[in-house]
């Protein structure tokens, strides 16, 4: 019998994989992430009560220095087109969101809870200096990718989440939940599937006008095509 060309079977875009990262390996990981603290705390003031945010700061910093290098190499060393092209996503994937998510890490710790935004940082950190090797192992875009990036999204939208309940009703939600493994590992569920309805109102709005904006350039052209003609 011939093994599965994935880990996980045949199919590259299974998505039985996706909904495994989404629904358990994720929230799973952030809860054992949050349990690894002596619980919510109190605003950063000293080194010591930063000590894991800053820790998770120049993780951030090395992985951005380590893509730096797994450019060059690719681009210097003859490597296919295909090398090239995951070697460039890594890249902008890696910092098209690393500004915010680590602006989210400082407020919270310093204005708000400096231990749950040690643990959800470190998270977020290891996990994106990961990345590529989820991205690369199999030479192309797989489901494999999954098992990180969903990782590092629920610790960017845990902290969003609880930085919006704090603005909007001064509540921390992670808080209430103390170091229930159980509370956590449904709170990081439901925030996980949340956060995917939230960003589509603008997301499809986006969507929409930008789809019928170039239809219309498109249409607009052919007029006047069809005029000079």
């Amino acid at each position: 019998m011939a093994s599965s060309r994935y880990l996980w079977g045949d199919d590259k875009m299974d998505p039985r994989v996706w909904m495994f990262c989404v629904l358990l390996w994720s929230p799973a990981v952030s809860t054992a992430s949050l349990m690894c603290t002596d619980g919510p705390g109190a605003p950063g003031t000293t080194f010591e009560d930063l000590r894991w945010i800053i820790t998770s700061t120049l993780l951030v910093a090395l992985s951005i220095y380590s893509i730096n290098t797994f450019n060059v190499s690719i681009k210097t060393t003859g490597s296919s087109a295909a090398a090239i092209a995951i070697s460039e996503r890594c890249m902008v994937n890696t910092i098209e969101t690393q500004p915010i998510v680590l602006a989210m890490i400082w407020i919270h710790a310093v204005l708000f809870d400096a231990n749950t935004a040690g643990a959800l940082g470190l998270q977020y950190s290891i996990a994106r200096l990961l990345y590529p090797y989820f991205y690369g192992v199999y030479g192309e875009y797989t489901m494999m990718i999954q098992f990180n990036s969903q990782v590092w999204w629920l610790a960017q939208y845990l902290l969003f989440t609880n930085l919006s309940m704090k603005v909007l009703l001064d509540v921390n939600l992670l808080g209430l939940l103390g170091q229930n493994p159980l509370y956590l590992f449904l709170a990081s569920l439901g925030v996980g599937i949340v956060m995917i309805f939230v960003q589509l109102p603008f997301g499809m709005t986006y969507f929409k006008v930008t789809k019928a904006g170039c239809q219309w350039k498109e249409s607009a052209e052919s007029i006047a095509h069809l005029q000079m003609a």
